[in-house]
């Protein structure tokens, strides 16, 4: 919905300038007008994971992969894996994009090959993931 963009933007914003509790804010009001808005989570995700705050990045990852999976959604979850140290996790993930023939971003394989940091990742350039 136009509602569940403008917040997205939103927190994006909030993200990319330093805000990370804007940023969460403004997922979380995205969220409560559109719960099944799994971008929404993404990038709720990625405030924390921006923020060092790995294991919610994770619990928000993991609830938006209940109700959806797709390459932007998993690449977010890959790095939060990474990030906590779940090998086999990332395994898992990796294999779901490889059987839906979703190839892993050049920025995340970046991000794989430790030549940017996760907190880079989702802070600098387009702040994304691809």
């Amino acid at each position: 919905s136009e509602l569940a963009d403008a917040f997205a933007l939103q927190s994006t914003i909030s993200r990319m300038s330093g805000n990370i509790d804007g940023a969460i804010e403004w997922a979380d009001k995205g969220i409560k007008a559109s719960s099944e808005n799994t971008e929404l989570y993404r990038i709720k995700a990625m405030a924390y994971a921006a923020d060092g705050d790995f294991k919610t990045a994770k619990k928000v990852v993991d609830s938006a992969l209940e109700k959806d999976n797709y390459g932007m959604l998993t690449m977010t979850a890959i790095v939060v894996e990474n990030e906590l140290g779940n090998k086999d996790r990332v395994k898992e993930l990796k294999d779901i994009m490889k059987e839906n023939d979703v190839e892993i971003s050049e920025k995340t394989q970046k991000y794989l090959k430790g030549k940017i940091s996760a907190q880079e990742m989702f802070t600098k350039g387009t702040g994304e993931v691809e």
